[in-house]
């Protein structure tokens, strides 16, 4: 207890509101940022209501107006938060009294839509040592809870200015509001204090806000954030670029626990910590998720097995140089071809592709034997119920982890896997992990710059134009 005391800190210092004051007009928004209700700074906006200019100092002589967004702004203010999906976070928008930001864009997560390689992806330190800080290392199967604390699994963590400690995560999630605030506290503490250009900062409170409260907890959070914005810009005298992002969406639907190893046990599998003949599986269970991951020496026969169960939706494995992928009415493999996936149905279609290859093969991107350029299967398939899945569940198999899984699974909409104490004693009103649309579209949005379309999660930051400051544990990290 006195560690969690020694971690906490007040809250933040925000205005009470990040909306427009009383009496502002369709041309100019006014803000109370001390709350003696007192304007003290104004917005310029075009009439869709796009902030283009600021003007602070009012009751000054002299008040200071700039442009915004700022032309060459002198901070930036990065913050990933967790699993806010793009559905929610573009109807926001949509709806929103004032635009601060550009439209937000779409990015396509990782399969498994989990954090630490989505952010080992975003932040260019892959390979993650398994898709969750409970593994396999081809031995035994590591201690999770250890391994999470000490960061083992969170190669992406070095990149960041500002992360939660991991040994409080297990209190953000239960205690989700409180936590919610001291991440906002800390990172509006630590962006002042730092003299940084580029600061990049991590909230868990997304995921732990969306799993007790569902989309409501997100758009709870995502208040607090707009007035943390709107307090940034102020002291910044609108001179900071600020960028929002997530690692994954967010699927909220009413579901039913299952234990795949139960449903290999009674398989006559023989599940424990090692692999060691062909009827031994190991599945790792940390958190609650929509994907899993089973080690195996039969990973066919496996992928097949966990069918049985309608909370798998689809299997997948190697085969040979390529990736098959099933599902109870289909199966297909995966193939590469240099820059080039193909796609070949043997029965039935379990990544519904069989349309856009038909439109892909008018449009003549296919060449003789099928195989399609990357760009234009990202650009046919962003979209689609399973967001590019052949180069994500490609790159699942071929260098995302360290250990890489024998088999991987999608879980099915109204199901959930993973830690059995978990999922008994937290709400899980929202998931992810899956390879379906709701839970791999992560999202970007940003006051300049950035990209003008869907893009790929481990593309993002080039397209920022924003690089990690690369630093060891410690210093501004609050951990």
């Amino acid at each position: 207890m006195m560690i969690l005391v020694g971690c906490i800190g007040p809250g933040p210092r925000l205005p009470q509101t990040a909306r427009p004051m009383a009496g502002s007009s369709a041309a100019v928004a006014q803000f109370d940022i001390n709350g003696d209700g007192k304007a003290d700074f104004e917005a310029a906006l075009s009439p869709d209501r796009v902030v283009t200019g600021l003007t602070f100092d009012l009751d000054s002589k002299a008040p200071l107006t700039r442009a915004w967004p700022p032309v060459a702004p002198s901070r930036e203010l990065l913050i990933v938060i967790d699993s806010v999906p793009f559905d929610l976070i573009n109807e926001r928008w949509q709806n929103a009294d004032i635009r601060w930001f550009k439209p937000p864009q779409p990015v396509i997560s990782v399969f498994p839509a989990v954090t630490d390689p989505a952010l080992a992806e975003f932040t260019g330190t892959s390979p993650c040592q398994g898709p969750e800080s409970m593994y396999f290392d081809g031995e035994r199967l590591e201690v999770g809870w250890w391994n999470y604390a000490k960061a083992e699994n969170m190669p992406w963590l070095w990149a960041m200015d500002y992360v939660l400690r991991t040994d409080l995560h297990a209190w953000g999630y239960t205690y989700p509001r409180f936590w919610m605030w001291q991440e906002i506290a800390g990172i509006q503490r630590r962006f002042r204090w730092s003299h940084k250009p580029r600061y990049w900062a991590y909230m868990l409170s997304g995921s732990s806000m969306g799993v007790h409260f569902g989309y409501a907890g997100h758009h709870e959070l995502l208040e607090a954030i707009d007035r943390l914005c709107l307090q940034v810009i102020y002291e910044t005298r609108g001179e900071a670029r600020i960028t929002l992002m997530s690692d994954h969406g967010h699927d909220e639907y009413k579901s039913e626990y299952v234990s795949l190893p139960t449903v290999l046990a009674k398989q006559g599998y023989n599940v424990g910590m090692v692999v060691w003949g062909e009827r031994d599986v190991v599945v790792p269970a940390i958190g609650v998720i929509t994907a899993a991951a089973v080690y195996t020496k039969t990973p066919e026969r496996v992928a097949w097995d966990l069918l049985k169960t309608p909370a798998v939706e689809l299997s997948m494995f190697r085969e040979g140089d390529g990736i098959r992928v099933v599902s109870r009415d289909g199966d297909a493999l995966i193939e590469q071809r240099g820059e080039r996936f193909r796609y070949v149905a043997k029965t039935g279609d379990p990544l519904e592709l069989a349309s856009i290859i038909a439109e892909l093969r008018r449009a003549g991107a296919t060449d003789d034997d099928g195989f399609v350029e990357e760009p234009a299967w990202f650009a046919a398939t962003w979209n689609h119920a399973f967001p590019d899945p052949c180069e994500r569940i490609w790159r699942a198999f071929h260098g995302l982890f360290v250990n890489t899984p024998d088999v991987l699974v999608s879980i099915a909409r109204g199901y959930r896997v993973g830690d059995p104490a978990i999922s008994a004693n937290v709400p899980n009103l929202a998931l992810h992990g899956a390879l379906r649309r709701i839970s791999s579209t992560a999202m970007v949005m940003t006051t300049s710059g950035g990209p003008s379309g869907p893009i790929r999660m481990r593309e993002l930051a080039a397209a920022l134009e924003s690089k990690p400051a690369r630093q060891a544990i410690g210093g501004e990290q609050e951990r």
